[in-house]
Protein backbone atom coordinates (compact mmCIF):
# COMPACT_ATOMS: atom_id res chain seq x y z
CA UNK A 1 0.00 0.00 0.00
CA UNK A 2 1.41 3.36 -0.98
CA UNK A 3 1.17 6.04 1.66
CA UNK A 4 0.82 9.78 1.21
CA UNK A 5 4.08 11.70 1.06
CA UNK A 6 5.35 13.92 3.87
CA UNK A 7 5.62 17.59 3.12
CA UNK A 8 9.21 18.73 2.54
CA UNK A 9 11.05 21.91 3.32
CA UNK A 10 13.57 22.68 0.62
CA UNK A 11 14.58 25.40 -1.76
CA UNK A 12 13.26 24.78 -5.24
CA UNK A 13 14.65 26.22 -8.43
CA UNK A 14 12.60 25.52 -11.51
CA UNK A 15 13.46 25.98 -15.18
CA UNK A 16 11.42 25.02 -18.19
CA UNK A 17 12.87 25.18 -21.68
CA UNK A 18 15.98 27.00 -20.43
CA UNK A 19 14.15 29.95 -18.87
CA UNK A 20 15.88 31.74 -15.99
CA UNK A 21 14.35 31.10 -12.58
CA UNK A 22 14.65 32.13 -8.95
CA UNK A 23 14.84 29.75 -5.99
CA UNK A 24 12.14 30.19 -3.36
CA UNK A 25 11.92 28.28 -0.06
CA UNK A 26 9.15 25.72 0.24
CA UNK A 27 6.12 26.75 2.24
CA UNK A 28 5.12 23.34 3.60
CA UNK A 29 6.08 22.06 7.06
CA UNK A 30 8.05 18.88 7.73
CA UNK A 31 7.46 16.06 10.16
CA UNK A 32 3.74 15.49 9.69
CA UNK A 33 2.15 13.26 7.12
CA UNK A 34 -0.59 14.69 4.98
CA UNK A 35 -3.83 13.17 6.23
CA UNK A 36 -5.69 14.37 3.13
CA UNK A 37 -3.51 12.25 0.82
CA UNK A 38 -1.66 15.19 -0.74
CA UNK A 39 1.91 14.94 -1.96
CA UNK A 40 4.93 17.09 -1.09
CA UNK A 41 4.56 20.66 -2.23
CA UNK A 42 7.22 23.24 -2.95
CA UNK A 43 6.81 26.72 -4.35
CA UNK A 44 8.80 28.27 -7.15
CA UNK A 45 8.94 31.45 -9.15
CA UNK A 46 9.38 30.89 -12.84
CA UNK A 47 9.73 33.05 -15.92
CA UNK A 48 6.51 31.48 -17.15
CA UNK A 49 3.11 31.71 -15.45
CA UNK A 50 2.02 28.17 -16.26
CA UNK A 51 3.66 24.92 -17.23
CA UNK A 52 3.89 23.96 -20.90
CA UNK A 53 0.81 22.41 -22.49
CA UNK A 54 2.65 19.18 -23.32
CA UNK A 55 1.83 16.30 -20.94
CA UNK A 56 5.54 15.39 -20.72
CA UNK A 57 8.10 18.03 -19.76
CA UNK A 58 11.07 18.42 -17.45
CA UNK A 59 11.68 20.78 -14.58
CA UNK A 60 15.13 21.50 -13.10
CA UNK A 61 14.77 21.47 -9.32
CA UNK A 62 16.71 21.36 -6.10
CA UNK A 63 15.43 18.27 -4.28
CA UNK A 64 16.65 17.83 -0.70
CA UNK A 65 19.28 20.45 -1.56
CA UNK A 66 20.70 18.77 -4.67
CA UNK A 67 20.23 19.43 -8.38
CA UNK A 68 17.75 17.13 -10.09
CA UNK A 69 15.73 16.81 -13.26
CA UNK A 70 12.08 16.06 -12.57
CA UNK A 71 9.82 14.55 -15.23
CA UNK A 72 6.10 15.26 -15.52
CA UNK A 73 3.59 12.55 -16.15
CA UNK A 74 3.37 11.16 -12.62
CA UNK A 75 5.68 9.84 -9.97
CA UNK A 76 7.18 6.36 -9.99
CA UNK A 77 7.41 3.38 -7.67
CA UNK A 78 10.71 1.49 -7.66
CA UNK A 79 11.74 -1.81 -6.05
CA UNK A 80 15.11 -2.29 -4.36
CA UNK A 81 16.73 -5.40 -5.86
CA UNK A 82 19.83 -5.84 -3.67
CA UNK A 83 20.39 -6.36 0.05
CA UNK A 84 22.54 -3.87 1.97
CA UNK A 85 21.24 -0.75 0.19
CA UNK A 86 21.01 2.54 2.09
CA UNK A 87 18.89 5.66 1.89
CA UNK A 88 21.41 8.49 1.82
CA UNK A 89 21.23 12.16 2.80
CA UNK A 90 22.66 13.19 -0.61
CA UNK A 91 23.60 11.47 -3.86
CA UNK A 92 26.41 9.11 -2.75
CA UNK A 93 26.28 10.85 0.64
CA UNK A 94 26.12 9.56 4.20
CA UNK A 95 23.94 6.49 4.79
CA UNK A 96 20.95 7.46 6.94
CA UNK A 97 18.75 4.31 6.88
CA UNK A 98 18.89 0.83 5.41
CA UNK A 99 16.29 -0.32 2.90
CA UNK A 100 15.79 -4.04 2.32
CA UNK A 101 15.62 -5.96 -0.93
CA UNK A 102 12.12 -5.96 -2.47
CA UNK A 103 11.02 -2.85 -0.54
CA UNK A 104 9.38 -0.10 -2.59
CA UNK A 105 10.92 3.35 -3.07
CA UNK A 106 8.48 6.11 -4.02
CA UNK A 107 9.77 8.94 -6.24
CA UNK A 108 6.77 11.27 -6.31
CA UNK A 109 6.80 15.04 -5.97
CA UNK A 110 4.48 17.95 -6.70
CA UNK A 111 5.81 21.34 -7.70
CA UNK A 112 3.71 24.43 -7.09
CA UNK A 113 2.65 26.11 -10.32
CA UNK A 114 2.78 22.85 -12.28
CA UNK A 115 -0.02 20.35 -12.62
CA UNK A 116 0.49 16.69 -11.88
CA UNK A 117 3.30 14.89 -10.14
CA UNK A 118 6.96 14.36 -11.04
CA UNK A 119 9.60 11.68 -10.67
CA UNK A 120 13.15 12.97 -10.31
CA UNK A 121 16.75 11.90 -10.84
CA UNK A 122 20.05 13.54 -9.90
CA UNK A 123 21.72 15.68 -12.57
CA UNK A 124 25.17 14.33 -11.72
CA UNK A 125 26.51 10.82 -11.14
CA UNK A 126 28.36 10.72 -7.80
CA UNK A 127 29.56 7.17 -7.15
CA UNK A 128 29.28 6.54 -10.92
CA UNK A 129 25.48 6.33 -10.97
CA UNK A 130 22.36 8.48 -10.99
CA UNK A 131 20.36 8.83 -7.77
CA UNK A 132 16.60 8.94 -7.16
CA UNK A 133 15.16 11.09 -4.38
CA UNK A 134 12.09 9.87 -2.57
CA UNK A 135 10.85 7.99 0.46
CA UNK A 136 10.36 4.42 1.63
CA UNK A 137 6.86 3.28 0.70
CA UNK A 138 6.38 1.54 4.06
CA UNK A 139 7.60 4.50 6.17
CA UNK A 140 7.40 7.98 4.64
CA UNK A 141 9.71 9.38 7.33
CA UNK A 142 12.59 7.51 5.65
CA UNK A 143 13.42 9.96 2.89
CA UNK A 144 16.53 10.82 0.92
CA UNK A 145 18.38 9.36 -2.09
CA UNK A 146 18.83 5.79 -3.37
CA UNK A 147 21.20 4.81 -6.17
CA UNK A 148 19.34 4.22 -9.44
CA UNK A 149 21.55 1.18 -10.13
CA UNK A 150 19.82 -0.60 -7.22
CA UNK A 151 16.24 0.07 -8.32
CA UNK A 152 13.83 -1.60 -10.73
CA UNK A 153 10.80 0.26 -12.06
CA UNK A 154 7.55 -1.18 -10.66
CA UNK A 155 4.70 1.11 -11.71
CA UNK A 156 3.58 4.71 -11.98
CA UNK A 157 2.61 6.27 -8.67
Amino acid sequence: MRRPRLFITAALSVGVLGLATTAVPATAATGASASDGTLPVATATTAKDTAPVSPQYTVQASVYGYSATCYSGGGAVWSVFYNGINIRNAPDGTAEYGISKNRWWDDNFTISGYSGTFDCTSNSTPGNQYWRPGFANYNTALEGWVGADYLNYVEPY
